[in-house]
């Protein structure tokens, strides 16, 4: 994976960040359908993400895993 694909799809996850109207926590998970402070209901902002790296089992978690290592 590139450092340009990296980037983008950095730049994909900071577009879904969220803040919960309840206690203003934000969230940076773009699947998660509920504040993991206060367990207030939140909107999603992405309906479904079958490649999600927040799942840990994708293609792009395992290649940034890697990187890491």
């Amino acid at each position: 994976m590139t450092e340009e694909e990296i980037r983008a799809h950095q730049e994909q996850l900071n577009s879904e960040r969220r803040t919960c109207a309840q206690c203003g926590y934000v969230i940076d998970n773009p699947v998660a359908e509920r504040c993991p402070r206060c367990n207030s209901p939140v909107e999603r902002k992405v309906k479904s993400c079958g490649g999600c790296s927040f799942k840990g089992g994708c293609d792009f978690a395992q290649q940034l895993d890697d990187r890491k290592k």
